[in-house]
């Protein structure tokens, strides 16, 4: 094979291998991918209503997810189910106290992130 060639597949599959990567785990539920995607697609999650991150806790033995900087103002904790928990919202809040302070919780991963620099991009077009 020449030395072209090897070049070629060498590029061809880095390309291949690194365009075909997921900025989000494999392990999630499908409602929190379908939030992600949601995002991705319409670029909700840049001030028109969806999350900029997603964090996975453990809360009293029970696994949750936190949505932060929804952009509406609001803060929101779900179960893994995806049922809502409790929510801020500008300083109101229904959470248990151990929760609105954060106390008993212990962060298990980050998610996801919006990328911000994708949604300025966006705008700027």
């Amino acid at each position: 094979m020449s030395t072209n060639k090897i070049i070629f597949f060498f590029f061809f599959f880095a390309f291949v291998f690194t365009s075909c990567k997921k900025d989000y785990p494999d392990d999630i539920p499908q409602w929190i991918k379908d939030e992600i995607l949601e995002c991705k697609r319409t670029h909700s999650c840049c001030g028109n209503g969806g999350p900029r991150l997603i964090k996975e806790y453990n809360w009293n033995d029970s696994v949750m997810v936190y949505y932060f900087g929804i952009s509406d103002g609001r803060d929101a904790f779900y179960n893994i189910d995806g049922s809502q928990i409790c929510y801020y919202i500008n300083g109101l809040t229904n959470c248990p106290n151990d929760l609105k302070n954060f106390t008993n919780l212990k962060l298990i991963r980050k998610i996801w992130e919006q990328d911000m620099g994708k949604c300025n991009q966006k705008r700027s077009k």
